[in-house]
């Protein structure tokens, strides 16, 4: 995805090399798989797998450790299948035949693993689960280390050695590698594809035919087919930028931000309901969502630069110009997540998880309770974040997005608007007036129950509606 004054090029190419039948990954090295394991075999590995590794294991077998014992790596594929002095530690797809599995379930001669507890038999479950499917995941390719750089849970977190990473290095331009078919490249982009395909002895399809291509391109860039008659008029039209012209239309299109923003949506766990309380008969219906949708469609279709296009999503409020109310609207990209029962730490990890996520390429909600294992993330990272989420606040009344004007009896209605804020208002204020007093005069009895409990520091639910009027307020408490 592309917002900046440059995206007719970008789109252009990727239409034309769509021609050609190539399946392009275009950040860091290029490479193609069929078979890159899916979605469910990469969380089982990084939440079942992995941290049994680091924990149990890293500490005696992995290159980190201080001293490798038994000649046995475990922190890559290419380790395990060697193995060590004992022969392979893993069989891929049999658990029964794999020394590790033999090791922690302290079968036969073996030295069992770990020596000094054996595993829980969840953990153990999770080896023989991952055996039993052939040792796949993210970075379980032969050769490939499985991060260890952390360290084994003793030894604790290696901040430093995390930040060497590639993927936390600064981007470099790279010249594009020379090519025998030097005719075919037609952007500095295509030098790589093409030097990895001439590598690996594949020449590039020919052009698709006219049809083919047009109807790529409807579907690329509005997600709709074209019409039989706009199929013919392409194939009839043999000008030299016929093609561009099309792909102009297309861009011009409402359909085109309809098409490439649901991405985005996604990305933003866009929803117009969310995390139901049926206790209390709501489904928390979100009725103004739709103002983001509509937010993130326009954005695209008026091609708006993606730095700007982040900034009001994360400081509209601030940013906005007073002239354009529409883009306040952006806020929903940190509004629109779930309440918790109104627990505002949740709801701050929440948008924090949505923040990284979407915008680094990083789960930071790990280092909510510890520095993170695996990426160069610290717990003061993360409340450092924390820190400028918790210095914000929801509005309890939205703004306005759409001058008065321009809406029909929206006058009327804010007139008969007025009247209720005022009667909302002296209600909130009536009521915390009567808490005060009550608090105040109740000092005693908070003081008492203060000394006599032991409050409990995980409890952070802000959630009153089960008190009874004479019940202690837990706030207060604590």
């Amino acid at each position: 995805m592309l917002l900046s004054a440059q995206k007719r090029w970008p789109l252009e190419r990727f239409v034309l090399m769509r021609l050609s039948g190539l399946s392009l990954v275009l950040f860091g090295v290029l490479t193609v798989s069929a078979s890159e394991p899916d979605r469910a075999s990469s969380d089982f590995f990084e939440t079942k797998v992995r941290p049994v590794l680091v924990e149990h294991c890293y500490a005696c077998h992995s290159s980190q450790a201080r001293k490798l014992k038994g000649g046995l790596l475990l922190d890559t594929i290419e380790g395990m299948r060697k193995g060590g002095q004992s022969g392979p530690a893993v069989v891929p797809g049999k658990p029964e035949e794999s020394l590790l599995v033999q090791a922690v379930h302290y079968d036969g001669e073996l030295t069992r693993m770990p020596p000094k507890e054996k595993l829980p038999a969840p953990a153990i479950a999770a080896l023989e689960e991952w055996i039993k499917v052939g040792t796949t995941g993210p970075s379980a390719r032969p050769g490939t280390a499985l991060p260890a750089a952390i360290g084994a849970k003793s030894r604790g977190v290696d901040l430093a050695t995390a930040r060497k990473h590639w993927a936390y290095q600064p981007i470099k331009r790279h010249d594009s590698p020379p090519v025998k078919n030097r005719s075919w490249p037609r952007m500095p982009i295509d030098g790589f594809v093409l030097a990895r395909m001439e590598a690996s002895g594949l020449t590039p399809s020919p052009p698709a035919d006219r049809r083919t291509l047009l109807r790529r391109t409807y579907y690329d860039l509005i997600g709709l087919p074209p019409t039989a008659e706009e199929i013919d008029a392409f194939e009839r039209d043999r000008s030299d930028d016929a093609f561009a012209r099309v792909v102009d239309r297309l861009l011009a299109s409402p359909r085109y931000g309809e098409r490439w923003g649901r991405h985005w949506l996604d990305v933003a766990r866009y929803a117009d309901t969310k995390d139901g309380v049926l206790m209390f008969g709501d489904d928390r219906v979100r009725p103004y969502a739709y103002t983001y949708r509509d937010y993130v469609i326009r954005a695209f279709n008026e091609d708006i630069p993606f730095d700007r296009f982040i900034l009001e999503q994360l400081a509209a409020d601030v940013i906005a110009p007073k002239n354009e109310p529409w883009r306040l609207a952006a806020m929903g990209f940190l509004t629109l997540g779930r309440t918790f029962d109104n627990n505002i730490h949740d709801q701050i990890d929440e948008r924090i998880d949505t923040v990284s996520r979407g915008l680094l390429g990083l789960t930071v909600a790990c280092a909510r309770c510890h520095d993170h294992k695996y990426d160069a993330i610290s717990a003061a990272d993360y409340y450092s974040l924390y820190g400028v989420f918790a210095s914000s606040e929801t509005p309890m009344e939205l703004p306005l997005i759409e001058r008065l004007e321009k809406l029909p009896g929206c006058a009327e209605f804010e007139k008969k608007a007025a009247a209720k804020r005022a009667e909302l208002r002296q209600f909130l204020d009536s009521q915390y007036a009567a808490l005060s007093e009550t608090a105040s005069q109740r000092v005693g009895d908070y003081l008492t129950r203060a000394a006599l409990s032991e409050p409990d520091p995980l409890e952070t639910a802000i959630f009153f509606m089960s008190l009874a009027p004479e019940d202690l307020r837990p706030q207060i408490v604590a």
